[in-house]
This record gives structure tokens, sequence and C-alpha cells, in this order.
């Protein structure tokens, strides 16, 4: 497997490190990975109350359930396997489990901030780790060849909706997680691990929670947008990050998406064609998946789980990591720089500029610059929450993909290239359902 495969799967960050002395690395020393977020990555630390540790969690492997909120395996542990080591250990079975390969400190359903689970946020698994090294469990040796995996999948703005926060409020609190994230991530590198990598959100609004109020025929728009505007700061967020070249953004959004559309393409049978249905379902809106009641079964599971995308509501199935491992892999999707700068934006290499106007939600997004070269990207307030891109089909394949709508949207002309601006001068005004406007 080749270097630039290796990179796209976090191999490249973990091989093995020759420096120009000489030096040869240990060959009883393994690398390490350790895990930190939540149930896409949890392979086993939340307690037996848990619906990972009811049936038919794990049916597919190791056939019983077994910690995983999945039908199998998650994503951890793919990655462990490419890394050429086992799956790290759980945190809460580190003293009967070999800790060889790092520990795994994601618990499901937990955010970068308190959730309703009562489990440890993303910070205080930090510091379950800290713990561990201030007592000597893993040396400043043992961490030289070792990698961090982060999973951050949305939960804390489930529980932002939850807990009565406003679509007007989201934006802001969007920018707050992800500056969370970005604490987090210098942490971990600042404890010790020298390679760390963040994986991006995955398309929330295809996520069956959200689709089968459409009958699970489309997905949500306005939830994929959440998505794609904290993966946005958060590409720009890894790249303020000290030493830069050893953080990484994984990303989901784009490798989901693809998955999701080869699942629709080539599963066996008509039936089973839909990849935004999920096997394992309540057997009505008020159970989900695993769920019994008075010693009876409350859920319904699909015959055969490796024709499914989607395990359950959130969760995708083995098949399902399976297929997003592999498009990431395939180094497919976007592949822009973004790049934050002041407010003096230089359009004179860009061209005409296309945006979409939501009115419920108060922020301001804008995109300098052409598709393959970003120059500029600003954030800021305004009447509606508004894209800007170059090529609407090109930019956001989530208008297209998998039968989202471009009628929820109003288009908007801003303005040709040319010259030098602000990007938000005080002439400029953006209203929900404006036409056109162009700067003096």
């Amino acid at each position: 497997m080749d270097h630039q495969l290796l990179f796209i799967y976090l191999f490249l960050l973990l091989s093995v490190i020759i420096s120009a002395a000489g030096a040869y690395v240990d060959a009883n020393r393994s690398m390490k990975l350790f895990v930190f977020g939540d149930s896409y990555v949890d392979t086993g630390n939340r307690n037996f109350t848990a619906s990972s540790w009811k049936e038919p969690y794990g049916i597919t492997d190791p056939g019983r359930p077994a910690g995983h909120f999945s039908d199998g395996q998650v994503f951890t542990e793919y990655i462990a396997s490419r890394m050429g080591i086992k799956s790290p250990t759980p945190y809460r079975f580190r003293k009967i489990r070999p800790i060889k390969y790092g520990m795994n400190f994601a618990y499901g359903g937990t955010g970068v901030f308190d959730t309703l689970v009562a489990a440890p946020n993303m910070t205080k698994q930090i510091d379950l780790f800290e713990q561990l090294l201030q007592e000597k469990i893993y040396t400043t040796d043992d961490l030289k060849f070792s990698t961090a995996l982060v999973s951050a999948s949305g939960n804390d703005y489930g529980i932002y909706l939850a807990r009565g926060g406003s679509l007007e409020g989201l934006p802001a609190f969007i920018v707050s997680v992800v500056n969370q994230i970005g604490l987090d991530l210098q942490r971990i590198h600042d404890l010790g691990v020298p390679r760390v990598a963040i994986m991006g959100i995955q398309p929330l609004g295809c996520l069956p929670q959200f689709t089968k109020e459409y009958s699970y025929e489309i997905c949500n728009s306005t939830g994929n947008l959440v998505a794609l505007f904290h993966n946005l700061l958060l590409t720009t967020m890894v790249e303020e990050l000290k030493p830069e070249s050893k953080f990484v953004v994984l990303h989901m959004y784009d490798a989901f998406i693809s998955a999701m559309k080869k699942f629709e393409n080539e599963t066996e049978t008509s039936k089973s064609k839909n990849p935004l249905r999920p096997c394992c379902t309540g057997i009505t809106s008020e159970y989900r998946c695993g769920d019994v009641k008075n010693g009876e079964k409350k859920y319904n599971v699909c015959r055969v789980p490796k024709l499914a995308f989607f395990w359950d509501s959130f969760h995708p199935t083995q098949a399902g990591w399976d297929a997003v491992v592999s498009e990431l892999g395939s180094s497919i999707g976007l592949k822009a720089r973004f790049m934050a700068g002041s407010n003096e934006v230089n359009l004179s290499e860009s061209k005409v500029l296309f945006g979409v106007v939501i009115p419920d939600m108060d922020l301001l997004m804008v995109l300098f610059g052409d598709f393959d070269r970003i120059l500029k990207i600003k954030f800021g307030l305004a009447d509606g929450f508004v894209l800007f891109w170059e090529e609407v089909h090109r930019f956001w394949p989530v208008l297209s993909d998998l039968n989202s709508k471009i009628s929820d949207f109003s288009p908007v002309l801003v303005y040709t290239a040319g010259g030098s601006t602000k990007y938000m001068d005080s002439n400029i005004q953006f209203q929900a359902g404006l036409r056109s406007s162009a700067p003096s």
C-alpha cells in the first residue's frame, strides 16, 4: 500500500519514522491508537444498559452484543486493522484486557460538551487519558508512534435542539463546538500524541432519524447544511493548529454520500436498494432498535443486514462502515483548501458567484473564488443563511445526490468578479427572498 493511500487512512501518519541519523524503531514497540469521541468509534465503554449491549446489536460480528453501536464492527476497528494492530481496548476494560495497542476512551451518545448521556464528554475523556499518562501507564516513548482518532458526529447538535435551542442560535453554537474541538485536538497533541485525526461530520440529514419523515426517500437538506457548515469551520480550524502537518481531517461527509450511492446501485435486490432505510427499527415510532417490553421484542430486523447501509436510526451497518472506509481510501470528494483571511477580498480571479437564502438561520457564509481555488472564507451575521458557490451542482453535491431538492432554496445572484471589496460592506444587504445584489 503506497504512502498516498496510507495518508487517507492515517497510515502515512502512522508509518515508522526513520531519522536522518539512522535511528531505527524497536521491533517490540508497537504503534498505538488512542480513540476519543462517541458511538461511531466506541467499542464497549458504555455500561450494560446501553443498546449496544443488547440484542440484536452485534448480530453480524461477533454474533452477540459486544458494546458496538452496529450489527458488527465500527470505524475504529477498520482503522486499527489497516494500521496492522488490534483494536485498542475500551477504557472500562483496561484492567482486564491488553493495552499494548492503545486505548479507546469514546463513549456512545456523548459529545464535545455534555449531553443527556451520563458519560464523559470529550474533554473528560482526554482527562482520563492524561491521568493514565500521570500514572505512567503509557510513557513518552510509548507515545512516539501513536495516533489519536477523534469523532464528534453531531450529538451536540441533537441535544442543542432537544433542549429548546433555536435555529437562529444554531450557527453560533456550531462555532463554539468547533472551537472546543480545536482546543481538544491541540491538547491531545500537547500531551504527546504526535498525530491527530479528526472525523468530519457525516451528512446529518441523511440519517434515518431524519429521513423517516420522508419515508426514507430523501435527505433533510437543513441537517446536511449544518454538517457542511461544521465541516467547513473544522477544516479551517485544523489548518490553524500547530504544527499543522500533525493534524488531518477525515472527510466523512463525502465518503458517506459516495458509499450510499454505491449501495443504491450495487445491492442485490430491489427491495434492499434504498440506502436511507435502516435495517433495525422499532415496531412503532415509540420504540427503537433493541427495545424490549415485558419480555417482548419491540423491533424488527431486516433479513440481510449486509444489504443495508444503516443499522439503526443513527449508525451504519458493518457493511456500511466497510463501504465508507473504502471511499475514504479512494480519496474522493472536494479537494479545495479553505483559507481564512481578512475582510479584504480580492475577487479579480473569481467568476460569477451564486448563493441561496434559507430564511430560518441567522448567518451569512461567503465563499470567494473558483471551485478549485477557494480564495477566502468569511462568516458574519445576516437576515438569512447564505451560501455562495460557483457551480451549485459541483460544490454542494447534497443538492443533487440522493434526491435532495434544490426547490427548498431561493437562488441569488450576488455579483460578478472584479475589483476588491469588503465581504460585508454596509452597502450590501442580504435579505431572505432577495434576487440580486451587487457591491457599490
